[in-house]
């Protein structure tokens, strides 16, 4: 009996594992159906796409959401370092809000050579 008991708890692991992986790129396979959908509207906003993606498909998300750009207005909400570290400073708008009055700041607008010669997107 406790054989089998081990064996389930094996197989259910795998399929646990199995499972947070296709999620994972579930999402994913969401994000590139709407951005390379070819009925993509004139403006595109995306609320935090990298939730759920493994760390290792951000650059790839980084590179469809430029190549959708081109195609759409494309607003895109985030918290994430891990994907502005895949972003150039011109493809950044840092939002800033005080007293209930919102500043929006382009990233390249922020004088940032100097700061990037020993930083990276994300650290800045």
């Amino acid at each position: 009996m406790y054989a089998t008991s081990k064996l389930m708890d094996a197989r259910y692991w795998k399929l646990r594992r199995l499972l947070l992986w296709l999620c994972r790129y579930h999402e994913l396979l969401w994000l590139l159906t709407l951005l390379y959908s070819p009925g993509l509207t004139e403006v595109t906003l995306l609320d935090e796409p990298e939730v759920s993606l493994h760390p290792k498909l951000l650059s790839l998300l980084a590179d469809v959401l430029r190549e959708a750009a081109c195609r759409t207005q494309l607003i895109v909400a985030t918290h994430a370092d891990r994907l502005v570290r895949f972003l150039k400073p011109e493809e950044i708008v840092a939002v800033d809000v005080e007293d209930g009055l919102a500043t929006l700041t382009r990233g390249d607008e922020m004088e940032l050579e100097e700061w990037l010669t020993e930083y990276s997107m994300d650290q800045i």
